[in-house]
């Protein structure tokens, strides 16, 4: 196990970022993701269903 499994995986992706600027779908599934995380349980839920669409809906539109 590496020192970077220790750390939480948020602190792991930026431990190794991603080469290149991210695809714009995947910037509004992060922003999406982080708008919901304040929200009680019930309603991020179903916010983060719609970010789920969302993305589905980019990755067949590709």
């Amino acid at each position: 196990m590496t020192s970077d499994a220790l750390l939480p995986p948020r602190d792991q992706a930026a431990a190794h970022p991603v080469p290149g600027p991210l695809p714009p779908r995947i910037l509004q599934a992060r922003e999406g993701v982080e708008a919901v995380a304040g929200l009680p349980l019930a309603e991020r839920a179903a916010a983060l269903q719609e970010v789920r669409a969302m993305l589905e809906a980019a990755l067949q539109a590709d």
